[in-house]
C-alpha cells in the first residue's frame, strides 16, 4: 500500500479510481448553487470531449465535482473518474473545496489572443459550443471594433453608369446570396431561398417620401428618387406595397424569427396595421437616435422608427436577456446619422439617399441571432445588412431591384470580405462577367 502523504507535501500521492455516482456524499457545506445553463454546458463538453476532468473526492466524500457529476447523471452516466486526496483532514477538504472553485476564477483572459483562437476554430468549423463559451459571448470576444475614422467596411463604390448586374441575376457571396429583383413578387423570394427558412429580417423599405426636399437639397449631392415607394403611392398603395413585402419575407422565417422594419413618424401606425394583417406580432419599438436633425419640416426630425415584430408563438432569440450575456441593450440607439461627420454611414450618403450605419445592423442582429443564421433584407440598398453579416458571421440573403446597387453591394463586399462574387447560372467571377457583357457577349440562353 503506497505510504501516506503528509499534509504539506505539495506531491501528495493520488489515487485515481472509478467513482459510483449512487455511493458519493455531499460535504454539506455547498457555496455555489448549481445552475442548470452552467450543467448544461458541462454535459456538452462531455458528449463532445469525454469526461477528461476527474472529480475529487476523499473516501465517498465529494471534494470538488458537483457540476460535473450533476452533468454526468443527466447524461444517464453512472460512473465517473475520481482522483482520491486521502491526505487531506476535515478542514483541508472544505479549504480546497473553496480553493478549486475561487482560483478557477483568477487572471484575465487575453481577449485579443482569444478572438484569434475563436477565428482560427471558426475555421476548422468547430462548434463553439464547445468551448464553454456561450455563443453570445463568443460574437462579443469575435466582435471587430468600430473605427469611426477608417470605416472600411462602409468604404462604397460608386454606382456604375452601365451596370453589370441584370434583373434576374442570382450572385453567391460567399455564404451569402443577392438576387436583382422585386421585393414584391414571390417568384424572387423562392428563387433566393428555395424550400430554406430564415432566421431573422432586417429591412429598410421605402418611406412614400419623395427624396428632394427630404434627403437631398443642402447641396453636395441630389439623389435621384427610389424606383418605388418615393411619395408617388396612395396610402392604401403604400399600405398594399408594405403588406406584400412583409408577408413574403415572414413566408420565408422559421418560427419565432424577429423582423427589424425602418419607417419614419409618417406611416409608422401604417406599418403596425400591416404586421398585424401579417400575424406578427408587434414586440417592441425602437426609436433610431441619429444626433442631428435632417430637412423637410419645422421640426427637423432626429430619429427614425424601427417596428420590431415576431413571427408565430415560438420564443424568439434573446442574445441580450436583460444584460446577462454582456449585451446592455435599450430601445432608444445613438448612432449618428448619415449627414453627421463621424458617422460609418456618412461616407456611403454620397451614393446612396438613405444608407444606415453598419454597427446599427451590426448590434440588431447580435441581438436576436447566432453565428452561422440567416437574415433576410428584400429592400437590400447599397448593402449595410450584407456587409453586417459577414462582420457578425451570419448569412445574408438580399433583394435588390436596382441593378447598379447590386453592383455596389457586391463591391462594396468584395472590398471588404477580399472574396469574389460569383454569378450562380454561369460560375463566372463578377469581374468575369462585368468584362463579358461590356464586351456586348450575351449570357447562354439569351
Amino acid at each position: 500500500m503506497a505510504e501516506r502523504s503528509g499534509r504539506n507535501d505539495p506531491l501528495p500521492t493520488l489515487l485515481f479510481e472509478t467513482a459510483a455516482i449512487a455511493e458519493l456524499r455531499s460535504t454539506g457545506h455547498e457555496v455555489r448553487k448549481l445552475d442548470q445553463k452552467h450543467v448544461e454546458a458541462i454535459a456538452r463538453s462531455i458528449t463532445s470531449h469525454g469526461f477528461c476532468v476527474p472529480i475529487l473526492i476523499s473516501g465517498n466524500l465529494v471534494v470538488d465535482g458537483q457540476a460535473r457529476i450533476a452533468a454526468a447523471t443527466q447524461l444517464g452516466i453512472r460512473e465517473v473518474p475520481a482522483i482520491q486526496c486521502q491526505h487531506l483532514d476535515e478542514i483541508q477538504i472544505r479549504t480546497l473545496r473553496l480553493a478549486s472553485n475561487r482560483l478557477g476564477e483568477k487572471g484575465e483572459w487575453d481577449l485579443d489572443q482569444l478572438k484569434v483562437e475563436f477565428e482560427e476554430l471558426i475555421e476548422f468549423g468547430a462548434d463553439l459550443d464547445d468551448t464553454g463559451f456561450s455563443l453570445e459571448e463568443a460574437d462579443i470576444i469575435l466582435a471587430d471594433p468600430i473605427d469611426p475614422e477608417t470605416p472600411r467596411e462602409d468604404d462604397l463604390p460608386e454606382p456604375p453608369a452601365i451596370p453589370t448586374t441584370k434583373v434576374g441575376d442570382i450572385w453567391s457571396l460567399g455564404k451569402h446570396r443577392i438576387i436583382c429583383g422585386d421585393a414584391l413578387n414571390e417568384g424572387a423570394f423562392g428563387a433566393l431561398m428555395g424550400d430554406e427558412k430564415a432566421d431573422a429580417v432586417f429591412t429598410d423599405p421605402p418611406y412614400n417620401v419623395r427624396i428632394k426636399g427630404n434627403v437631398s437639397g443642402l447641396g453636395k449631392k441630389v439623389h435621384d428618387e427610389f424606383v418605388m415607394g418615393s411619395g408617388e403611392l396612395t396610402r392604401d398603395g403604400f399600405r398594399d406595397l408594405l403588406l406584400r413585402s412583409i408577408t413574403l419575407q415572414s413566408k420565408c422565417l422559421r418560427e419565432g424569427s424577429v423582423l427589424f422594419v425602418f419607417m419614419d413618424w409618417r406611416s409608422i401606425s401604417l406599418l403596425f396595421d400591416v404586421g398585424e394583417t401579417a400575424g406578427l406580432t408587434l414586440i417592441n419599438l425602437v426609436v433610431w437616435y441619429k444626433q442631428s436633425g435632417g430637412m423637410g419640416a419645422m421640426y427637423r426630425s432626429a430619429h427614425e422608427l424601427i417596428a420590431v415584430f415576431c413571427k408565430g408563438e415560438a420564443p424568439h432569440t434573446n442574445n441580450v436577456a436583460l444584460g446577462k450575456n454582456g449585451r446592455d441593450r435599450q430601445n432608444v440607439w445613438c448612432a449618428p446619422g448619415a449627414n453627421r461627420p463621424g458617422s460609418s454611414a456618412n461616407a456611403m450618403l454620397q451614393h446612396h439617399a438613405t444608407p444606415k450605419p453598419v454597427e446599427l445592423i451590426c448590434d440588431a442582429i447580435l441581438d436576436v441571432t447566432s453565428r452561422g443564421e440567416t437574415v433576410i433584407d428584400s429592400f437590400l440598398g447599397s448593402g449595410t445588412t450584407l456587409i453586417a453579416a459577414e462582420k457578425t458571421g451570419r448569412i445574408c440573403c438580399g433583394i435588390e431591384l436596382e441593378p447598379r446597387f447590386v453592383d455596389v453591394s457586391i463591391r462594396r463586399w468584395q472590398e471588404y470580405s477580399g472574396q469574389r462574387a460569383v454569378l450562380i447560372a454561369t460560375g463566372e467571377s463578377f469581374d468575369e462577367v462585368t468584362v463579358r457583357r461590356a464586351s456586348g457577349v450575351r449570357d447562354e440562353g439569351e
